[in-house]
């Protein structure tokens, strides 16, 4: 008598863009759905399991003989869509806006081209989720959560199946496999660069030896998960279940991750452990928030972009709405995990340019409408030129100490805020997923040469410029550095816009702006939909657990709220909070990626990066710093005052707004104070529990 199931669920992961070229991975993809696709046919006990729209449709209107076999074995259950997705992406570099509509996209292309609900949410791969994300796979309709690289703070990664509870108190059950319950690559080494020659019996007795050893537990279901990524598939795993059953005398069946979790009953999930916010999910291969910095800035200035043309199109400027699904499909390629992370290779960051110049073209919004209340002063460019003669210069709240044209000390209504922020640099020799400090590091010295002082009626600009031309006694490979560094003060307000433009020529060199906020323990990070604390890191000794974390648009140290639109990598070290704005070509994780350091090399050259920073930034709510990375990330923009924007609770967030039919918008609205609201909305009214995230729909 058998003693246990094994649900063995099979599935394939597809990169859109990665370390090969674009056409190859369609042309593998094409590969693997024929393959797999025909083994179905072949064997009628196999199921197996796909994720991602883009690649399906991607293969089904190139092989369209295809369409009405993957129908079929979607109604009879032998195929499984999980996740469903229009692609993969980043969840830590997305906003909750665009995570919403992606999810939103492929869903829809699966029920009206194929009829198939997608039950189980799934996030494969990604490196990360935010602790909001428990919400969004309820509101996007999904009935449990198929987890994927759950590392729980630096320990070993959550295993086995559990139930995740998001802030305002929503529960998912998730499904995962026990540690070693797992196969990846179909035999093949486990290293993906390892060329040994390995016949199909060498990969057939390697995966039925995996299978023969997987760890029972307490459920009498045991999940197993088969995963290829760049490889071909055994072509006998009907023949190796058989024969791990025999082996075991458990039960060895091809299964879904949905017929899995149908027989779990529910004494067995109030069993399981529960995990809510504390919990941190985003400690994983930290060098890809730090890596490709055009590969980052491009998607975040397109869905600002697109947000911007969606608000103003609420409000009656539809001219060129109609025309961005086909922009947001390609902001979701370009936020696919191993694009916007920066892990890919120079040709396929061309071609994700040539997506962001397509869709740009669609969003030619200059200023947005906002439905809340601004947050930011006005920096005008009406400034004009100022000697640097006087030792102290005053305007409005603020004063500046200067010495023989070098950058002092800066006071805000008489208090003491030193330089506001300083240029590190460090010798990182990772790879492009990874962090690996030699401990060698330099801090541009005080006092910052003022290169320029600009007034004007509310703002004054101070330019400073450094340079070093030799580094080689710091580090090889190190070249030459110059950097232009500007801080515009408004006389009124504790804002400060911070513009750093560098020259860059170098190797395995970290570039970060050091804020010089009070020391802190613990730095509060903006999420989609929320926000996470986060402490400093101590490095591990595996390098991809470094000290850098991912901040979405905000991060708030001390009394520090510094605000970004493309650098999403930040650190906490010794005490002050840190945003690293670049990283030269580092050391090669594979022989697809360039290390040789020349100007054309990601991220040698010009670039320029913007903050906003708040050195009054503790005295700001969430739903306050949520509103302002907003509206920084907009640009150029305006209140709207109109009914019932102008009753909007102070803590609910409005993160994206469309037109729908009859005059209504619906709008997605979380409360991010941790406080209950209402919100009149003329013909009722709209409640929200703390950091409830909502769809509303808006008579205007």
């Amino acid at each position: 008598m058998n003693n246990k199931i094994i649900h063995v669920v099979c599935s394939q992961h597809y990169d859109i863009v990665w370390r090969r070229e674009v056409q190859h991975y369609i042309d593998l993809r094409a590969k693997l759905y024929r393959n797999i696709l025909n083994q179905l046919v072949l064997h009628n006990e196999m199921k197996w399991t796909f994720s991602q729209a883009y690649t399906l449709r991607e293969f089904l209107e190139a092989n369209s003989e295809y369409t009405s076999l993957v129908k079929e074995l979607l109604k009879s259950g032998r195929l499984e869509i999980i996740g469903g997705q229009e692609s993969i992406s980043d969840l830590n570099m997305s906003s909750g806006t665009a995570i919403v509509h992606n999810i939103e996209t492929g869903l829809s292309w699966f029920r009206d081209f194929l009829g198939y609900e997608v039950k189980a949410g799934a996030f494969e791969d990604a490196f990360g989720l935010p602790v909001q994300t428990p919400q969004i796979l309820k509101l996007a309709g999904y009935e449990f959560f198929k987890a994927d690289r759950m590392p729980h703070n630096g320990l070993p990664n959550i295993s086995g199946d559990f139930n995740w509870i998001a802030p305002d108190g929503t529960s998912i059950k998730c499904v995962s496999t026990f540690e070693g319950n797992g196969d990846w690559g179909w035999g093949y080494p486990d290293n993906p660069d390892d060329n040994t020659p390995c016949s199909m019996e060498q990969r057939s007795n390697k995966v039925l030896a995996r299978l023969k050893n997987a760890v029972p537990n307490e459920s009498e279901n045991i999940l197993y998960t088969m995963v290829g990524e760049e490889h071909d598939l055994v072509d006998d795993l009907p023949r190796i279940l058989r024969l791990a059953s025999e082996a075991t005398g458990n039960s060895y069946i091809f299964s879904t991750y949905l017929d899995y979790f149908l027989s779990l009953d529910e004494k067995y999930w109030r069993n399981r452990p529960s995990y809510d916010s504390s919990t941190d999910f985003s400690r994983l291969f930290t060098g890809c928030y730090t890596s490709r910095k055009k590969s980052k800035a491009l998607p975040a200035k397109l869905e600002s972009q697109l947000v911007k043309t969606e608000f103003n199109a609420s409000f009656g400027k539809k001219d060129n709405y109609n025309e961005l699904c086909d922009s947001w499909r390609k902001l979701f390629v370009m936020q696919f995990h191993d694009a916007i992370c920066g892990c890919h290779i120079d040709e396929n960051a061309v071609w994700l340019q040539q997506l962001y110049n397509e869709a740009i073209k669609k969003t030619n919004d200059k200023t947005a409408l906002l439905p809340f209340k601004k947050q930011l002063p006005e920096m005008v460019e009406d400034r004009f030129e100022q000697d640097i003669t006087a030792e102290v210069y005053t305007f409005g709240d603020w004063s500046f100490e200067f010495s023989k044209g070098y950058f002092g000390k800066v006071k805000y209504k008489g208090e003491t805020q030193g330089r506001i922020c300083s240029i590190m640099l460090r010798e990182d020799s990772g790879t492009l997923w990874t962090e690996d400090y030699s401990g060698k590091a330099y801090e541009f010295p005080a006092p910052y040469k003022i290169e320029q002082l600009r007034q004007g009626a509310d703002t004054i600009a101070l330019t400073m410029f450094l340079s070093q031309s030799d580094f080689k006694e710091m580090w090889t490979g190190f070249a030459c550095l110059e950097c232009r560094l500007e801080m515009i003060f408004h006389k009124r307000s504790p804002f400060i816009q911070v513009k750093l433009n560098t020259n860059l020529l170098g190797n395995s060199t970290e570039i970060a702006l050091r804020w010089h906020n009070p020391p802190s323990k613990t730095c509060l990070c903006g999420t989609a939909f929320g926000d996470v604390e986060h402490k400093e890191y101590d490095l591990a000794p595996m390098s991809f657990c470094g000290d850098a974390f991912p901040v979405a648009n905000w991060a708030i140290a001390g009394n520090y709220a510094v605000f970004n639109t493309d650098s999403p990598g930040h650190a906490l070290r010794n005490g002050q909070l840190e945003t690293i704005v670049l990283r030269s070509p580092v050391r090669r994780w594979s022989p697809f990626f360039p290390v040789t350091p020349t100007h054309d090399c990601h991220d040698n050259g010009d670039y320029e990066f913007s903050f906003i920073v708040n050195i009054q930034g503790n005295m700001l709510s969430p739903s306050q710093l949520h509103k302002a990375a907003l509206e920084f990330r907009m640009g150029n923009s305006k209140q709207l005052i109109k009914k019932p924007f102008d009753v909007l609770p102070e803590n609910l967030v409005i993160s994206s707004m469309k037109p729908c039919k009859n005059n209504t918008i619906e709008a997605i609205v979380f409360e991010a104070d941790g406080i209950i609201a209402s919100w009149d909305l003329g013909s009722h009214t709209e409640r929200f529990n703390p950091n409830q995230i909502k769809r509303v729909a808006i008579n205007v």
